[in-house]
């Protein structure tokens, strides 16, 4: 009896074997359209933090040159490490050709028989996504990399991709839509400080039931995992941060290299790749200007944001969002409070110029800094976009924002900008949604880098610049990047938002004043979007 079970067991486990090797553990024979080169290539391929690992699509190859160039690669991988962050080459990956280049390793539609289903009823679908922005790819070589990934798509699956691009009056026309319950586009990103409000009203679509039945992995290194975990509210998926775009980007310190050389200041790029660029290395850069009358030493257009990246260096956030709680506002900490005295500090004098996009706010950085009024900015890529019309953009160098100790490493926050998300009148077509759009980004993203690189060399001249600007949003190898709640998390049409109480300290009112006048305020800010509802993922 003993001796039949054991031939029996051994039966089940060779046909078991077989119908991995019929399916290739991922369906895949069910789709043979999917191009030649995707299946056989090996080849080097980036991780959301920039590591370049290597991946086989499709049948594993025991050719002995596919071996080699594994040990290869293997080899470079470990010599990589020892670089450091900051170089004038980029450390994302060398050029191939865009025609032999391999995509990542597809981690949907693993669901066998039933994927198949699905996969085939996909045929004839047009997925529609509109961006908040006009010039959707930024650069023209950018665009011919998206239409090939669209034609890739289209002959791997039968659909079709149609993409718009709008800027005037965007949020008033997403909320228009989204209140009539008509939405022309299957995918909008929401301005992350509209976030809260479209998620009370019940505007998105829950994605977990669209993910099983798509089998999306939410895991794939296109998404930003840190929002994806906030993103899971009471056991549901209500959208992702987008990471194909440059919105998403941690904060970084742009400055006019002129005229940190008249006051005989290191470059900024040369300190961080020696791991000597520190926050007080920044507060002293920015004190060097406090007695000049014509250049301000530091300034920056998003008060918010830098009350946040000051409170990371104290080891603390000014949103507390912990797993299986309700986020709330962390405006009382001991440690916040310090952040709020740092920042009045700098707003004081000549030591910081603040505004958060009022007035010249969105054009400081081209005024100030081009014109040599301003030493340093605090930003991110909205601040480096305004450079594009700079008459010698190869003065601006870029610096990560310091962390407190000396690190060739950059802070770990970014600002996320926007949440992309399927409306909820979608929701019965959310898993065709979410799988075209999976698959069109698992296709570009073989180009992230390249075209990165395209977009910031329009905004800056300096080669340095460019490449440090793409390690910062990349990342070194290993580095991953955390992203700011506040903004998602607190309801921008609410009176009270943590915005207010940097805008009075900011304006003058003393720290203790302006957070003892309104925490309560604050508090029901969080509580009106919140209440009953407990983070369920990873963060």
């Amino acid at each position: 009896m003993s001796k039949m079970k054991k031939i029996t067991a051994f039966a089940l486990a060779f046909l078991f074997a077989l119908s991995l090797v019929a399916c290739d553990g991922s369906g895949e024979n069910d789709d043979q359209k999917q191009t030649q080169s995707a299946k056989q290539s090996v080849t080097g391929v980036v991780t959301k933090a920039g590591e370049t690992t290597t991946t086989v699509s499709g049948k594993k190859s025991k050719d002995k040159k596919s071996k080699d160039k594994k040990s290869k690669d293997k080899k470079s991988s470990k010599k990589g490490k020892k670089k450091a962050q900051f170089t004038t080459k980029p450390v994302l990956r060398k050029k191939v050709n865009v025609t032999t280049q391999g995509l990542i390793a597809r981690t949907t539609n693993r669901a066998g028989n039933a994927s198949a289903k699905f996969v085939k009823s996909l045929k004839g679908f047009t997925l529609k996504i509109l961006y908040p922005w006009e010039n959707i790819y930024g650069a023209t070589k950018c665009k011919s990399y998206y239409t090939k990934s669209m034609n890739d798509v289209k002959k791997a699956y039968g659909i079709k991709i149609k993409e718009e691009g709008k800027w005037d009056r965007y949020n008033e026309s997403l909320a228009a839509e989204l209140a009539s319950k008509k939405c022309a586009n299957h995918i909008y990103y929401a301005q992350e400080g509209n976030f809260a409000s479209y998620f009370k009203k019940g505007y998105i679509s829950d994605l977990a039931s669209a993910m099983r039945e798509a089998a999306v992995d939410f895991n794939d290194p296109w998404y930003f995992s840190d929002a994806k975990g906030f993103l899971n509210i009471n056991g549901k998926q209500y959208g992702w941060v987008p990471v194909e775009d440059e919105y998403t980007t941690p904060f970084m310190i742009i400055y006019n290299k002129t005229l940190l050389a008249r006051k005989s200041l290191t470059d900024p790029a040369t300190l961080a790749e020696k791991g000597k660029w520190t926050w007080s290395t920044l507060e002293t850069y920015a004190k060097k200007f406090d007695n000049d009358k014509s250049v301000t030493g530091m300034g920056t257009i998003d008060s918010e944001s830098m009350v946040e990246a000051i409170a990371t260096q104290l080891g603390t956030a000014l949103t507390k969002v912990k797993k299986g709680q309700s986020p709330t506002t962390n405006i009382t900490d001991s440690k916040v409070k310090s952040a709020l005295e740092t920042f009045s500090s700098w707003c004081v004098g000549k030591k910081a110029w603040c505004d958060t996009f009022k007035g010249e706010a969105w054009n400081y950085a081209k005024n100030k800094l081009v014109n040599g009024k301003l030493a340093m900015i605090f930003g991110f890529h909205d601040t480096v976009q305004n450079l594009k019309s700079a008459k010698d953009n190869s003065v601006f160098g870029i610096a990560p924002f310091p962390t407190k100790n000396p690190s060739k490493k950059f802070t770990s926050v970014s600002l996320a900008q926007f949440i992309a998300f399927i409306p909820i009148v979608h929701q019965k077509i959310a898993a065709k949604i979410l799988f075209a759009r999976n698959e069109y980004y698992r296709y570009t993203y073989r180009y992230a880098d390249r075209c990165a690189r395209y977009r910031w060399e329009s905004y800056l001249g300096d080669g340095n610049a460019v490449t440090n600007a793409i390690n910062i949003k990349y990342g070194k190898k290993g580095n991953k990047s955390k992203m700011t709640w506040t903004s998602v998390c607190e309801d921008a049409e609410a009176n009270v938002t943590t915005l207010s109480i940097v805008n009075e300290i900011k304006n003058g009112k003393g720290v203790a004043t302006a957070i003892s006048g309104k925490k309560k305020a604050l508090a029901n800010t969080y509580k009106k979007v919140w209440k009953g509802y407990k983070i369920t993922g990873n963060v």
